[in-house]
């Protein structure tokens, strides 16, 4: 009988111990599991945040190639309104539409939601010298700046924000 109960003592392990191994195993594989869960939603995020980008770099692009040769923006080669802007092509005209969000076009220290504005009475035309493009929360997702530009001999006049011509030396006289 002896030999019957040192088989029983060295006889492996017991079903409490095999089944906590088998718990720390499943808790093990859980976590691993939830790691790769969130690895791959923070993938997902990334890549939908870079195509978001992309866009936005794509438009902003597109937008200053476009304007920047029909600088200066004063007259009406450019009109639109929040939902976009249409200017003259080879294909007569053209259109550009943000992927979201909307413009919003500045002159000058104002602000306009349609390009261009209404015509004030003895003053020239304003000039575009930005335009943004805002998310629906009025939060600039993006800003493209025209240069001022100004002929060699301007004589720029603070108070009315123009370009004025000098007087020649023989009307001074």
């Amino acid at each position: 009988m002896r030999l019957g109960k040192a088989k029983q003592k060295e006889g492996g392990f017991t079903l409490a111990e095999a089944v906590m191994a088998l718990l720390v195993v499943s808790l093990a594989m859980a976590g691993l599991m939830q790691v790769n869960r969130m690895i791959a939603q923070g993938e997902r995020r990334g890549l939908a945040d870079r195509r978001v980008e992309a866009s936005r770099r794509s438009f902003v692009n597109e937008l200053r190639q476009t304007l920047t040769p029909l600088q200066p923006l004063r007259d009406a080669k450019v009109s639109g309104d929040a939902e976009g802007l249409s200017y003259p092509c080879a294909n007569g005209e053209c259109a550009l539409r943000p992927p979201n969000g909307r413009l919003v076009y500045l002159s000058e220290g104002a602000v306009h939601t349609a390009w261009p504005p209404a015509p004030v009475s003895d003053q020239p035309p304003p000039r575009l010298s930005a335009v943004l493009w805002q998310d629906g929360d009025g939060k600039n997702l993006a800003t493209v700046k025209f240069p001022v530009e100004h002929e060699a001999d301007c004589l720029f006049d603070m108070i009315s924000r123009t370009c004025l011509q000098p007087q020649s030396s023989a009307s001074a006289s």
